[in-house]
Parts: structure tokens; C-alpha cells; sequence
């Protein structure tokens, strides 16, 4: 990285780019929420950051921490994160990509008038793997944003998943373009390929289901709750007439879930589209995995990293934070060791130089 100069009043600071950059990705995984802590953990290990990095003029201040990261370029910064989240996935054909968005609270900006940032992000679930994000404009919304991030990932072989406000014309005509597969679902903000896939199981239902499919059923028993989740897919879409709207389109699917709790039953039914005919275990693996975004990185970011109480928010700062937050959870999940938490992995990095190196090789 090239060097940084910043002017702070009558006198000149010098520091190196990647001093800043390294000392906070640093102290991020060590649990650092701000400027303040950056600066607090850097100061204490001084010396030993001597032994790899150039630190001109000693540790940077929190001030010089927060200057640089409000200007520094964040489409940059999210280009070098996502090529080396690259260098950590491996070959993704097969793979399960969750795609979904995400508002970071405290990024807010109440004197400003700057409503929080919103960031969407690409979830490796078997892997555990945020490979980019795209922050949302504020004169733009999460569906134009998702294929400005497919455009900057290899998804080749890989099956993306999607929410139903993402399963739009536009994105899967991008994952299609990519040489991706997608599995989605749908609901009423697509009335007339909804109500068609809707009509259809329903008179497969009624019928015994007389047309080539397959099926597959999960039963899931505790804490005084059954569960049971039924899965059907088909290739068969003489009835789906919106069918040419929707690039790669070669089956329908449709999942019941079923929970029993005491002499109380809910069911819940959802429909879903995919370029690809799949194993009906793949299938549920799609639909289930697609909230291992929600439950391991969103909630990662909320839980460990404490991501909406962070009221850093000027410039570009919140953004640039978000891609050191995620930079962490990429390594703390990586390190697969032991079967500490994340949070207890951060903490043995902050007390352990030697774990923390591991946590950096990977």
C-alpha cells in the first residue's frame, strides 16, 4: 500500500497506509469496537508491531485512525477485501451463496440528517466465508444493488439463494450471466408467478400428486416441539405461463413446514424457482441455508463484533468499518482448532500473540 501524509494543525504526521490498515484489522479481531480502542490495543503492543511493521512515528492516534478510514476509497477497499476473500474460498462450484442485506443501526447520523448505511453482503454458509459487499445508496435500494455485487464475484458452478424481495428478472438474469445457479423464492411482490406456482401445487395436491417430481422430508424433534418440513420440486412447468420472464427457469418447488407444539399445529407454506433440477436433499439444503447468512454472519456482526451499537458514521467510515468487521469474522471462523466462540477467539487473540499470528494464516 502506498504511504499516507495527513496535517493536523501546524504540524505534519507521517504514517504508512497499510501501518493503519494492518493495526486495525488487528485490533478489530482482538475487539476493538473504535478509534479509541484501536489506538488503546496498539498502544500496547507497540513492540511487538515494531518487529513486522514500519510505525515512522510510532502509533497512530485515534484521530489519524478515524481521518483516514472517513476518506479512504471504499469501493477500493471492498475490491481488496473481496480479492482476498477469493485467495480463502477455494473452487465454489456446488457451493451455496446466500445473498441478503443488512442495516448497521448505529451508523446513523441524527445531526446530519444521514439515515443509517445498509450493506449487502455474499455468504459462503459451508464455508463460513463473506466473499464482498455492496453498500445501498441512498438514491438506490438492495435489488439494484445485488447485481452490482454478483458482477464483481465468481460464482461459476455455484447456487445462489435469495430472500423473495430479491427474486426479480434483473438478478436472475445476472446470476444466469455469471454461469450461476439460483434457487429463490417467491412471494407476492411477484403476484402472477406466485398465484401460478401457488394453482399448480394445489391441484398436484388435490390429485396425488400425478406429475414427475421429487420429494423429501426432514422431521426435527426437541424442546418439546416437532417439527416436519416437506419438500417437492418439479421440472413440469407447462402451467406456468410467466415462465419465459425468468431467465434459466427449470423447476418450481414448493416447501410446507409443519411445527407441533403441545396440541397446537402451524403450517406455512412457501414456493420457490431454480435454473437447476436438484436432489431433494440439495433442494432443502438451498432453502435452509440460505438463513446461515442471518444466523452466522448477521448475527456474528451483532453478537460479537457488537456491529449496531458502533456509532462510527462519518464519511466513509461506517462502510470501511463493515469491511474490517467482516475481514475478522472471516479469519475468527476460519481458525477451526478448537470449538471456542467467536467471541472466546477473539479474546485468546487479544491475550495471545502466537494464536493471533495463527489466526492470520489461517
Amino acid at each position: 500500500m502506498p504511504n499516507f501524509t495527513l496535517f493536523l494543525g501546524q504540524s505534519q504526521i507521517y504514517t504508512q497506509l497499510v501501518d493503519v490498515v494492518g493495526i486495525a484489522i488487528l485490533a478489530v479481531i482482538c475487539g476493538a469496537r473504535g478509534w479509541e480502542d484501536i489506538e488503546l490495543w496498539a498502544t500496547q503492543r507497540k513492540q511487538w508491531l515494531r518487529t513486522f511493521l514500519g510505525l515512522p512515528n510510532g502509533i497512530p492516534s485515534h484521530d489519524t485512525f478515524a481521518r483516514v478510514f472517513s476518506i479512504l476509497d471504499p469501493v477500493a477497499f471492498e475490491k481488496c477485501f473481496s480479492r482476498w476473500s477469493k485467495t480463502l474460498r477455494g473452487n465454489l462450484k456446488g457451493e451455496l451463496i446466500g445473498i441478503d442485506g443488512k442495516t448497521v443501526r448505529g451508523s446513523f447520523d441524527r445531526a446530519s440528517g444521514s439515515s443509517a448505511i445498509h450493506v449487502v453482503s455474499a455468504w459462503v454458509s459451508s464455508r463460513g466465508i463473506s466473499l464482498g459487499q455492496e453498500k445501498v445508496t441512498d438514491k438506490s435500494n438492495e435489488i439494484t444493488v445485488v447485481p452490482q455485487l454478483l458482477d464483481k464475484l465468481d460464482i461459476e458452478g455455484a447456487i445462489i439463494t435469495a430472500d423473495a424481495m430479491n427474486t426479480q428478472t434483473a438478478i436472475v438474469s445476472k446470476v444466469i450471466e455469471k454461469k450461476g445457479d439460483y434457487v429463490f423464492c417467491v412471494k407476492g411482490n411477484q403476484p402472477t408467478l406466485h398465484q401460478e406456482i401457488q394453482d399448480f401445487f394445489a391441484r398436484c395436491e388435490a390429485t396425488a400428486f400425478p406429475i414427475n417430481h421429487r420429494y423429501f422430508e426432514t422431521t426435527d424433534k426437541g424442546h418439546g416441539r416437532i417439527e416436519i418440513i416437506r419438500y417437492w420440486q418439479t421440472d413440469e412447468l407447462f402451467s406456468i405461463e410467466s415462465k419465459g420472464n425468468w431467465k434459466g427457469l427449470a423447476t418450481i418447488g414448493m416447501v410446507q413446514a409443519q411445527r407441533i407444539v403441545g396440541d397446537k399445529i402451524a403450517k406455512e407454506t412457501r414456493y420457490f424457482i431454480s435454473s437447476k433440477s436438484l436432489d431433494g436433499e440439495i433442494f432443502s439444503s438451498a432453502v435452509r441455508s440460505h438463513w446461515s447468512i442471518e444466523n452466522s454472519l448477521h448475527w456474528c456482526l451483532d453478537v460479537s463484533l457488537e456491529e449496531d451499537s458502533c456509532r462510527i458514521r462519518a464519511k466513509n467510515a461506517a462502510v470501511n468499518f463493515s469491511v474490517l468487521r467482516k475481514i475478522a469474522v472471516n479469519l475468527l471462523k476460519k481458525e477451526c482448532s478448537n470449538k471456542w466462540s467467536l467471541k472466546q477467539k477473539s479474546k485468546v487473540a487479544s491475550w495471545n500473540n502466537s494464536y493471533l499470528i495463527r489466526l492470520l494464516l489461517g
